[in-house]
């Protein structure tokens, strides 16, 4: 179990954790893993919690950040029983990880590009057509309202 486990509120507000290396030369945490967590306190008095990766993580090579410190509002230790937490769920997204899907969606989003008809030598003159096209559309008002 990692014991460099680390909860940062950021100055964005945001609320994330991360097994984290602090660099005192440059002033920054070195992130792996890092998951933005959710909580609310509910009325009955418990609480939920929810832990996401904060990085997009299908489309990066290795799940890591560099965060500067001065982007850090507090930083604190999490409990044993969170970090156990944390460790289930970076297992269960990489377990889980959509890599190939995503792979597969941007190959095809890559090649629709490659692909598509609009290139530079489009004729300016046929936007001036789609633009005449458009009808202006009037929206009634209270104003526009006659009062019985």
């Amino acid at each position: 179990m990692p014991s460099n486990v680390l909860i940062f509120r950021l100055v964005s507000n945001e609320i994330i954790a991360a097994q984290s290396n602090y660099n005192s030369k440059d002033k920054t945490y070195h992130l792996i893993w890092p998951v933005e967590i959710y909580f609310k306190r509910l009325v009955n008095g418990g609480s939920m919690i929810g832990l996401y990766p904060w990085l997009i993580t299908e489309i990066i090579q290795i799940n890591s950040s560099v965060l500067e410190e001065s982007k850090v509002m507090t930083c604190s230790h999490p409990t044993e029983k969170f970090i156990e937490y944390y460790q289930a769920m970076i297992e269960y997204y990489e377990k889980n990880s959509s890599k190939e899907q995503a792979e597969k969606q941007l190959d095809s989003i890559i090649k629709s590009y490659k692909d598509d008809s609009f290139t530079e030598d489009y004729d300016d003159h046929l936007l001036d057509d789609e633009i005449e096209e458009i009808k202006p559309m009037k929206i009634k008002t209270k104003k526009d309202k006659k009062l019985h």
